[in-house]
């Protein structure tokens, strides 16, 4: 499981691991952690993200959590 749309976004606009974890002012380690859903994120700290990074898009679309094997399973098929 993981936050697929957060870490597209945050190729899109350039946002990295560090810039995460500057604004949680945690190290990058945990943002890590908690961008890969290995740990959560707070309420708190996924409308800081948003409102910081991404303020045109949707909140529960950025942390949707989505299992790796479904997003490609989406992707393979998509290419048929």
């Amino acid at each position: 499981m993981c936050y697929i749309n957060l870490k597209k976004e945050m190729r899109r606009k350039s946002v990295a691991q560090r810039d995460i974890a500057r604004i949680l002012g945690m190290d990058e380690i945990m943002a890590a952690q908690k961008i890969n859903s290995q740990r959560s994120f707070t309420l708190e700290e996924a409308e800081k993200i948003q409102s910081e990074f991404f303020p045109d898009t949707e909140i529960t679309y950025l942390f949707q959590v989505k299992s790796i094997e479904s997003s490609q399973q989406g992707r393979s098929e998509s290419h048929k």
